[in-house]
């Protein structure tokens, strides 16, 4: 199995594929960058024709601003999608708070009307809401589960915009990153972890109450959540996961001056944890992260050139899951 992190820029979009041929492609998220589509370039170079399931992770336009243009791509080039899911509230007294520009909220509304044309259609097999639990096998051996939003995670959403959509309007639409999903990829003896946007609520309730469910095995890889935003950082969690020293952890990040994102305190705190850190793009944290780096290996020059060459590689981040371990290929 093949993991691709695209390179978005600011935001995510995450192709699972199968390197056996006995399952199609898997789609998190669709986002634009510089004009372009990288998911749909991806999806020409690769000659696929079927897509196993195309996720929507959460409802926030860095998720989704080209997921509009990948469904159109599907429909003209007959690419059938087995199932679409989604965390969103398709409705739009609920739909209004997820964004703050009209056109953006205009753009999700289009994105859910052409899902439920493709599914009129036979083109998406079926459109399911993600919770808890919800599973889709992708092989004999790996299987994608959905550990968030779960009923304490879409009761907070229901709860905050019902308090501030009268009065913060910004706040109402941060507070969609609730529904953010987690999802862990597994083959029952080691792990992968994808966690989109997922709050800091979100890992005190798994690290509380949920790790002997679900992480008794062994991660392999894993996404900082929400582009290594220290408003989403819960260290107890990462840090009580089982995993080797280096354990990749990649972070899908790009420019962008509201945000900064990644902070650099979460890159230090995952550096600490001894995880192995890949980013898509080396700015703001990462990029003074890796001057930091630069002196303490100055001492030694070999393992300082191999290192900073790594983290000064930029595009997307990929990996090839074999061998119960996720190697970077490039």
């Amino acid at each position: 199995m093949k993991i691709t992190f695209k390179n978005v820029g600011q935001g995510d979009s995450i192709i699972v594929e199968s390197t056996e041929m006995d399952f199609s492609t898997g789609i998190i998220d669709c986002n634009k960058f510089n004009g372009e589509n990288p998911v749909i370039q991806h999806l020409k170079d690769n000659k696929i024709e079927n897509i196993l399931f195309v996720v929507l992770s959460h409802p926030h336009y860095d998720h989704y601003s080209g997921l509009f243009e990948l469904l159109d791509f599907c429909e003209k080039q007959k690419i059938s999608i087995k199932y679409f899911a989604h965390t969103s509230i398709h409705h739009i007294s609920y739909m209004q708070w997820f964004e703050l520009e009209e056109d953006k909220v205009a753009l999700l509304e289009s994105i859910f009307l052409k899902i439920i044309e493709l599914h009129g259609i036979g083109l998406i097999k079926n459109i399911g809401n993600i919770s808890q639990n919800w599973t889709i096998p992708l092989n004999n051996i790996f299987k994608l589960i959905s550990l968030s939003p779960s009923d304490d995670e879409t009761r907070e959403y229901y709860k905050q915009v019902k308090l501030l959509q009268n009065s913060n309007r910004k706040k109402c639409s941060a507070a969609a990153n609730l529904l953010s999903t987690v999802f862990k990829i597994t083959d029952d003896n080691n792990f992968i972890l994808l966690t989109s946007d997922t709050e800091k609520s979100t890992f005190e309730r798994l690290y509380k109450k949920c790790m002997d469910d679900y992480f008794d095995s062994n991660l392999i890889l894993c996404q900082i959540p929400h582009h290594g935003s220290s408003k989403n950082d819960y260290p107890d969690f990462w840090k009580n996961l089982k995993y080797k020293q280096n354990n990749p952890a990649v972070i899908s990040v790009g420019k962008n001056e509201k945000y900064n994102h990644p902070h650099i305190e979460v890159v230090e705190s995952f550096d600490k944890m001894n995880y192995r850190i890949h980013s898509t793009n080396n700015v703001n944290g990462m990029s003074d992260f890796v001057e930091i780096k630069e002196i303490i290996l100055s001492v030694n020059l070999s393992a300082h050139d191999e290192l900073i060459e790594e983290y000064n590689v930029e595009g997307d981040k990929v990996f090839l899951i074999k061998d119960n371990c996720a190697e970077l290929i490039s």
